[in-house]
């Protein structure tokens, strides 16, 4: 697992105070290192860093194997506690880092072998040696860790590097250089622990500056979906409000297209009806004139006719006329009878007019009621009572007034009804 990998997980984890709470101490005696390393990031980084030094495919002096193994195995310890627990996000119980800590101190020994990290110049100089001299970094070994001059091995690459770690060791001969070497080498081994604490502090602090970022990142996050949320309910309520509407329009467009097509229907079928009307109101209207104007002639006729039959007969053709009883009599009677023709051919003519103009009057009645039957039923919806009395009123006989007892009879509106209803 990779230290960023490892970083998230402690960071995202509800038992990270438990994580970072860990803590171990290391103290490389021979290697001249110590250091306090404080959380499971910081000691992971640490072994990780010494396994992958000690993996690289180089040639290490079989002196070093001692701390390859140890490296290795913590590594292995870590990264097995890290899938067990951190991984599952479950908490470090106590017993088991009391079991971990110890084996993560060890600090090797004359059996197992003396530890070396990559970080002690011991350890350059060891790799250094091996590779310039086969088998002298035994020599320097054994002297960096106090170890008896091993006179049983008559090689000199032993001698050498014996020899060779005494020179690194003293540089110069002499106390006051002996004294300056030390100082030296506990600067160096202060400089670096001051270094690797710095380190670590800055990776906590970087730690605890990603925390933060992704806290407010959480809460930017939580804002926004629950903004995403708000905006989701009343896009939901939108979208049924506008399906609600739209549907409602829908229906009442069909409504609305139902009764524009019934209207339709109902003009189709009644135009036949008003157009008959409207050509009906057009030859009342010429019928009319035309007894209008027979009536004007033959009312003007019968004054011209009274009107020289009075000139023509004097008083002595009168006194001629009724000195007979007979004669009187015959003439009388054709007077009547001419003055009645007259009379009744007026009569007639006036009747013609008059019931003419009528039924013109009616057919223009009946055309205009036919449109405000059909702005009616476009306008409002008519009860079939209404129905029934409009349709009586455009469909019924008319009383053309030439006849005594022409009366209007009182029409089934069903009939009409149905007639205009298929």
């Amino acid at each position: 697992m990779k230290i960023q990998e490892l970083k998230k997980l402690v960071n995202a984890s509800k038992n990270r105070d438990n994580y970072e709470t860990k803590s171990i101490y290391l103290e490389y005696i021979h290697a001249g290192f110590n250091i306090q390393l404080v959380g499971i990031v910081s000691i992971y980084n640490f072994f990780s860093k010494q396994y992958e030094f000690y993996s690289k495919d180089q040639k290490l002096p079989y002196a070093l194997n001692a701390s390859v193994k140890h490296f290795r195995e913590r590594f292995h310890r870590l990264e097995e506690l890290i899938e067990d627990y951190i991984e599952k996000d479950i908490e470090i119980p106590d017993g088991t880092w009391f079991n971990v800590k110890p084996f993560l101190e060890q600090k090797g020994s004359v059996r197992h072998g003396f530890i070396f990290n990559k970080e002690s110049p011991l350890t350059s100089f060891l790799i250094k040696l091996e590779s310039e001299m086969k088998g002298a970094s035994l020599g320097g070994y054994d002297f960096f860790t106090d170890n008896k001059y091993n006179t049983t091995r008559t090689n000199k690459s032993y001698f050498v590097g014996w020899h060779l770690a005494f020179e690194f060791f003293m540089q110069d001969n002499g106390l006051e250089i002996v004294k300056r070497r030390k100082i030296e080498r506990a600067s160096l081994n202060s400089i670096r622990r001051d270094y690797l604490e710095k380190i670590h502090e800055t990776d906590a602090k970087v730690d605890e500056h990603i925390t933060k970022i992704q806290k407010k990142y959480s809460d930017k996050d939580l804002a926004i979906k629950r903004l995403a949320g708000i905006v989701d309910k009343r896009l939901k309520k939108w979208e049924l409000e506008s399906k609600n509407n739209f549907l409602e329009l829908i229906s009442n467009s069909n409504q609305s297209l139902e009764a524009l097509e019934k209207l339709y229907k109902d003009k189709i079928k009644l135009e036949a009806p008003v157009e008959y009307w409207r050509k009906r109101a057009v030859n009342m209207k010429n019928e009319g004139d035309k007894w209008l104007t027979w009536l004007i002639i033959i009312s003007t006729l019968s004054v011209l006719s009274l009107a020289i039959v009075l000139i023509s007969i004097t008083n002595d053709d009168l006194k001629d006329i009724f000195q007979l009883t007979g004669s009187g009599i015959k003439w009388s009677l054709v007077f009547i009878t001419f003055i009645s023709f007259l009379a009744y051919g007026i009569r007639t003519f006036s009747k013609l007019m008059f019931s003419s103009y009528h039924l013109y009057r009616d057919a223009q009645e009946r055309e205009q009621l036919t449109y405000v039957y059909l702005s009616l039923s476009k306008e409002t919806n008519l009860e079939d009572v209404e129905r029934n009395l409009i349709m009586q009123s455009l469909f019924s006989r008319v009383d053309s007034g030439l006849l005594k007892d022409d009366a209007s009879p009182t029409m089934p509106g069903g009939i009409i009804e149905k007639v205009i209803g298929k």
